[in-house]
Formats: structure tokens, sequence, C-alpha cells
């Protein structure tokens, strides 16, 4: 059967960079160019879907269009851990994604499967089956992996503990996570505690290096909301 790419209404940048294997999964789930990621709410949909192939995190960042220089930026500010460096992707690919050029399951699916991307077929075309249906949220008691978060997942992060009803408590939340008392003290709010914990200010040696995972046992912990976790 021969697969056309002008029927799925790929982008000029689509059609060079997406092969076979990619197009016979878009066409088996015409749907997924339908379904838009928010960033607030999908950012654990889309780093789940990608984990798979975090590998080769950036050249699937290329494939969803993200610059040369942009990915060697991140590759350098994460010193090469692949965690890091997908999340950071990720967030970059949600920050430059226009009205015009929505950042949607096709893409992604698109971008895991074809060669010049994650290599892989078959995990796309799961991850397709999996939200042809729609996106539900993911709460952040869900995220308890090890993935390493960096500065640009800030807004997530702050969603995250709004959306647990949890951004209240962020100063002793932010103790648990490592923070200095005294220079939360200082601080105006939630985002402000956020931002100086992904950036690393605190004993990492002693606290370990920001990850959903820590952020979960903070909130989980008797210092945020015991329910939670």
């Amino acid at each position: 059967m021969a697969y056309n790419k002008r029927d799925l209404f790929l982008t000029e940048r689509e059609r060079k960079l997406l092969d076979g294997p990619a197009i016979r999964v878009l066409k088996a789930f015409p749907e997924v160019g339908d379904i838009v990621f928010d960033q607030k709410r999908h950012f654990p949909n889309v780093r789940s879907a990608l984990k798979c192939v975090a590998h080769r995190w950036d050249a699937v960042g290329s494939v969803l269009g993200l610059e040369s220089d942009d990915l060697k930026v991140i590759e350098r500010q994460n010193h090469n851990n692949v965690d890091a460096c997908l999340n950071q992707m990720i967030a970059k690919w949600f920050a430059q994604s226009k009205s015009i050029d929505p950042p949607t399951l096709r893409k992604v699916v698109g971008a895991i499967a074809t060669t010049a991307g994650g290599r892989n077929p078959a995990h796309a075309e799961e991850v397709a089956e999996k939200y042809a249906d729609g996106l539900n949220d993911v709460p952040v008691a869900n995220m308890v992996d090890s993935t390493l978060l960096s500065a640009e997942c800030a807004r997530e992060v702050v969603a995250a503990l709004g959306k647990e009803g949890v951004e209240s408590q962020w100063e002793p939340i932010g103790i648990f996570l490592g923070l200095n008392f005294k220079r939360l003290n200082a601080m105006e709010g939630v985002s402000e505690m956020v931002v100086m914990w992904l950036s690393r200010s605190y004993d990492t040696k002693h606290f370990g290096n920001p990850s959903w995972q820590k952020l979960v046992s903070a909130v989980g912990s008797k210092a945020g909301a015991g329910d939670i976790a």
C-alpha cells in the first residue's frame, strides 16, 4: 500500500524528515494530528512518551524543530546527562511552539518513529495507541521516576504543586528539598523557591539533584501534604 505524505497534511519540515516507518504509524493513527499538548498539563505525557528514546534526545529534538545551537547549549548545560537533556529539550520545544505550529501528538509520534529521530516505530505506535483517544492529566504523585529536572522545568514544577494544592506550603517543602531556611525566609513565594531548587543552589551531595522523585517525596513528607504521595 502506498503512503502519500500529502494526505497527512504534514508541514514542509515533516515531509522532509519523516520516512516510511513514521508515515505508516501516522497513517494508522490519523487522529493524533488533532491532539495538542498543553505545556502546563501534559509535560509528563510528552516526557513519558520520549523516555524510551531518551538516548537520542538530540535527534528527536532536531526532528521536532529545535535548532542545532539550542541542542548544543542543552547538552553543555546538563553535562551530557541524558534525562536532564531530554527534559530541557521538551521544555524548549514547548517554549518555541506557536499557535500556528502547536505541539501535537503527531509531531511526537513522528519524531519517535522516523530514522532521523528516535528510530523506534514500534514504540511510536504504542504511544499513538495510548493517547489516540485523548490525554489525561498526570498528577505529580505519579511522576515518581528519578528523571533530573532542569531550570527550564520551573513552570511545570510550580504548576504541579498548584494542582496538588500545596503551593502555600512551599517553605517546608523547600526545607525538605535541601534549601537554606534563611534564604527561604527572604523569598516571596513558591516560584522563587522552585527556581532556586532547580538551580541547585544547595548541598546536592547530601540532598541529591532535582528530580520528580525528590519533589514527590517532599510533597508527601510530614513537611508537606502527607496524603499526596
